[in-house]
């Protein structure tokens, strides 16, 4: 599978695309001077001969968008503990770690079943480049196995009152055991031979926006002036698609798929602790009830459609560590996804993701 590009851009980004695209069509439906020059007579489009003109329109225009957007953004917090970094242009380099853990557990028959299974550790590295908070990154995988899926997008939009993070993940780097209580053996899970597939997104509320920044933490476009906290809300929705590939299946292992979806809301509480000035420290627990939940577990010979339990639950924890200097910053961060659904005497699936990121940054 070839080297893959992953593009990450925040909801802000696209605004900024979108004024390219106005700004490039009003160039171009713009009428010709006809002041008769030789130029013009040979019919050279206007837009071509003055770039320079049309990126200063851009800048002009995009400068007084953000200038209103500051503007709203002042009289909604207290500058006294949160203010957006001065410095228009960022620059900042990751290294991103992930990784993945399943836990399954079933019962038919009186027969035990237990998958445990981890995830190879994806490693890449990604740069981004922000203006005044918006900000679009270009990442690759340095390292990558042949014959291996590890597909994965992210879209993250860190805001002071709304936030959301949407994830779409393909990958078949799995490898673990199969234990089997009637025949009392274990076997071998290699990679290659489980395919995993997602789709998920998360989003939050801060009640006290005023005073707590989550930017300041994982997109550091803010900072966090005096230590503050806030009670958080959550929904988040997940679909997922687990199951033996169609080749390459060693023969005591059943073809065999699990799908499920669910529907999480709660409530949380995050905290940004300064220390030393220009030390922060943040952690954050947003524990999500499932309202809604429905899967089914399939092989060669069934499906059966899995049994849930109250309560079961979905939990977002959040970490991170930032220094600022005068003209950089540094540090790292790391978001757990962690989820427990199913009946434990029918099918019960304990999944854990990961990621995090160490990165340094340049304000100019």
């Amino acid at each position: 599978m070839r080297d893959m590009l992953m593009y990450r851009i925040t909801k802000k980004s696209i605004l900024v695309v979108s004024l390219i695209c106005f700004t490039l069509n009003v160039g171009a439906q713009a009428p010709a001077d006809t002041s008769g020059s030789a130029s013009q007579q040979s019919g050279t489009p206007e837009s071509t001969r003055h770039p320079k003109k049309h990126i200063q329109i851009l800048k002009t225009l995009v400068d007084k968008v953000l200038d209103l957007r500051d503007s709203n953004s002042i009289r909604r917090t207290d500058t006294f503990y949160i203010q957006r970094l001065p410095n228009r242009l960022r620059i900042k380099i990751n290294t991103n770690f992930s990784g993945e853990k399943f836990d399954i557990v079933s019962t038919e028959d009186n027969v035990r079943s237990e998958v445990n299974l981890t995830s190879r550790r994806s490693t890449s590295i990604s740069l981004n480049l922000s203006y005044r908070g918006l900000g679009v990154a270009f990442s690759f995988r340095p390292f990558k196995g042949s014959g291996q899926k590890n597909l994965e997008f992210n879209v993250n939009a860190y805001g002071n009152r709304l936030g959301a993070d949407f994830l779409y993940m393909k990958q078949n780097t799995y490898s673990g055991s199969l234990y089997n209580s009637d025949l009392d053996e274990s076997s071998e899970i290699s990679n290659g031979m489980l395919l995993h597939e997602t789709i998920s997104a998360n989003f939050y509320y801060v009640f006290n926006s005023r005073r707590f920044s989550y930017p300041a933490a994982f997109s550091q476009s803010w900072i966090q002036k005096k230590s503050s906290g806030s009670i958080i809300a959550g929904l988040s929705y997940q679909w997922s698609r687990f199951g033996t590939e169609d080749k390459g299946i060693e023969a005591d292992i059943d073809n065999g798929t699990i799908k499920h979806q669910y529907l999480g809301i709660g409530a949380g509480y995050g905290y940004n602790l300064i220390l030393f000035k220009n030390w922060l420290f943040h952690l954050s627990l947003l524990p999500e009830c499932l309202v809604y939940a429905h899967g089914t577990a399939s092989n060669n010979t069934k499906n059966q459609r899995m049994s849930y339990r109250f309560p079961d639950f979905y939990l977002v924890s959040r970490f991170a560590v930032v220094h600022h200097f005068r003209h950089f910053f540094t540090g790292l961060s790391a978001v757990l996804y962690t989820t427990d659904i199913g009946n434990k005497y029918i099918i019960n699936i304990k999944n854990t993701k990961w990621r995090a990121k160490f990165f340094i940054g340049f304000k100019i």
